[in-house]
């Protein structure tokens, strides 16, 4: 590398290293992500200040030549590829679709999303209703696409789902396991997890668990998933839960009512499940109004992660809702490089707390 520098040649000395990495990526000893030689390294392997390299590399980056990252070095520069357009729509019942919320699912998921799009090279692309309809008679020709990834789905849907499958783009289920159909999902478990919060309270001595969650009527699989996970949790000690134990709820919007309700018309809980973020809010501040105080007075466990000032003491299944977004990208690419698509179940984790108090 000494020989890059003539320090008699007319060129200033920064100009010839620039030519010289240039030089070099037109003959392909430089080739495309390739990691260049630190800006210490040139100084010292050429016998020049550091300033004077890094003006050669910054001249390179500004021409698009090279690209810097802060922490790992400079690279040659990939050519640019047409970013991949995957459509992003909902098959459940219109009144459901909401705008985005600033809930911690939706915050997460949104960010997983984003990485994974930008890690494999697509763009997301939200269709309208209107333009669902237009799919779904395979007559929507603007936006162009190469995808489609089910954002939400009830099973009420299947046959749309199923005329989406039998066109020419590849489809992938989010975060919902369709049983029985040749469609990957890629998604998060909701049975084990919630199987094994229901344990731990029945191995401390609870008997009576109360259930918090959507409908189980509602074409909601990941509610009754978990409400599964609750039932066999029972059935695998010898026990049965009661069904005033259970507070199904239709209308997430008036479940403060609902929950109160319930909590009310069952005062012996000793303990209770919470079976999704929707419900924290509401049922801890209700909890907290009538006195009850985790865990002395009620046990509480819940799916999803909980914030605010319980968050730290409440145990909960915390979904790996960023890696779920990155993975579903990296399942259309394999797709769309022509490989079988292969569905895939990430498991939650059980976060630390001390919401479970041991009765006799």
């Amino acid at each position: 590398m000494h020989k890059i520098i003539d320090r008699n040649a007319p060129e200033p000395i920064y100009l010839q290293l620039k030519n010289w990495v240039e030089d070099s990526i037109r003959r392909g000893k430089l080739l495309p992500g390739q990691r260049l030689p630190s800006e210490n390294e040139f100084s010292r392997r050429c016998g020049i200040h550091r300033n004077t390299a890094r003006n050669a590399l910054l001249r390179l980056e500004r021409e698009g030549v090279l690209r810097s990252i802060p922490g790992s070095g400079w690279f040659v520069s990939q050519p640019e590829k047409r970013l991949r357009r995957v459509g992003m729509l909902s098959l459940q019942n219109p009144d459901l679709r909401k705008s985005p919320s600033l809930s911690d699912f939706y915050v997460r998921t949104n960010q997983g999303l984003k990485e994974g799009a930008a890690m494999y090279g697509f763009e997301m692309v939200r269709l309208e209703e209107d333009e669902v309809s237009l799919l779904l008679q395979g007559k929507l020709q603007n936006p162009p696409l190469d995808a489609l990834i089910i954002t939400e789905f009830q099973s009420k849907y299947l046959e749309q789902l199923r005329l989406l499958k039998a066109s020419n783009l590849p489809v992938v289920v989010f975060n919902r396991q369709i049983f029985g159909e040749d469609i990957p999902c890629v998604c998060i478990d909701q049975y084990y997890g919630t199987r094994d919060l229901v344990t731990r309270l029945i191995q401390n001595g609870h008997r009576r668990i109360g259930c918090i969650t959507m409908a189980l009527d509602a074409n909601w699989r990941y509610a009754q998933e978990r409400y599964r996970g609750y039932s066999d949790a029972f059935s695998a000690a010898g026990l049965t839960p009661e069904r005033k134990w259970v507070c199904q709820i239709r209308d997430a919007s008036k479940c403060r009512r609902k929950i109160r309700d319930f909590l009310k018309s069952n005062p012996d809980l000793t303990a209770l499940f919470i079976a999704g973020e929707t419900f924290h809010k509401s049922t801890l501040d209700l909890l907290r109004k009538h006195g009850k105080n985790i865990p002395d007075d009620i046990s509480v466990v819940a799916f999803d992660r909980v914030g605010g000032a319980h968050g730290e003491q409440i145990i909960a299944l915390n979904q790996p809702l960023e890696e779920l977004g990155r993975r579903i990208f990296q399942t259309l690419d394999c797709m769309l490089a022509g490989l079988p698509g292969i569905g895939e179940v990430l498991l939650p984790t059980i976060t630390y707390g001390n919401s479970i108090r041991t009765i006799q």
